[in-house]
């Protein structure tokens, strides 16, 4: 396990690293794919609970809907009324996705679930489009990457080590307040690193501690939203199409939270 995880990070971190500097096109393509497959995923943990879900269709319309926001971005027509449908779309769609139930009414239960996965990733991910169109927007990405990558590394490797309190036991065992708490500290400590190496003038201490405290915290909230979804579907991993790292979902279970905050402090700093 160990190892296809080393060997799957050797091959997809550098492909994820050059397409995310490169912009434009090819980051909106590898986002709309992405957006694709986590919304089949989704789909498929909706079928696995005996509801009428068409993963396939699903995954094919998130495509869809990254569309829209991506001509916008282009265009520099994204106003906070846009991205705020989205947010509220992408929202609605999650308290679907974790709270659904049989509907008495076939046409509109199938309606839903249809499109909620879709509306939920493209909703909230599509945040990732306008942030690396904007003209500091490597930087935005690269931040929110070291930060939720120090966030899950010190969350998993300290829970482990150190964990004893249980975090939200119901939704996600393995998970410890100390874990949670060290992913917290090691996430503040990796976005103020990247401040002081890239010397951002318009980015203050305040700002910088103010953001990685936000998105650690939210990116742990996207992490106990997936597993709730999983738990109650009974499964274990959202896929395997990433060798050792289980579906694209579970990789990207802490952005699609944070996207959307990163993208709205970069509003009201105008920075």
């Amino acid at each position: 396990m160990i190892i296809a995880r080393l060997i799957s990070s050797i091959f997809v971190l550098p492909s994820v690293i050059f397409i995310t500097w490169k912009g434009g096109i090819y980051f909106a393509l590898l986002i709309g794919i992405s957006s694709a497959i986590a919304a089949y995923e989704l789909s498929k943990m909706l079928k696995a609970r005996q509801l009428p879900a068409y993963p396939l269709i699903s995954g094919i319309l998130s495509i869809a809907f990254m569309c829209y926001p991506y001509i916008l971005s282009t265009e520099g027509n994204v106003s906070i009324l846009i991205s705020g449908a989205l947010v509220s779309i992408g929202i609605f769609s999650a308290l679907y996705l974790i709270m659904s139930h049989r509907i008495s009414i076939p046409f509109i239960e199938k309606i839903l679930c249809l499109i909620t996965p879709p509306m939920f990733i493209a909703g909230l991910l599509s945040h990732a489009i306008f942030i690396r169109n904007d003209t500091n927007g490597l930087n935005w990405i690269l931040i929110l990457v070291v930060i939720i990558s120090m966030n899950d590394s010190g969350a998993f490797a300290f829970g482990k080590l150190i964990g004893k309190i249980p975090f939200f036991p119901k939704i996600s065992p393995n998970k410890t307040l100390e874990g949670s708490l060290s992913g917290v500290f090691l996430g503040v400590l990796g976005g103020l690193t990247y401040r002081f190496i890239t010397e951002e003038p318009d980015i203050t201490i305040v700002m910088t501690l103010s953001l990685t405290i936000f998105m650690t915290v939210f990116g742990q909230m996207g992490d106990l939203f997936e597993s709730g979804i999983k738990r109650v579907s009974g499964i274990k991993d959202s896929g395997n199409i990433i060798p050792g790292h289980g579906g694209v979902m579970d990789r990207i279970d802490s952005f699609v939270f944070t996207i959307p905050v990163l993208y709205y402090f970069i509003q009201w700093t105008a920075i």
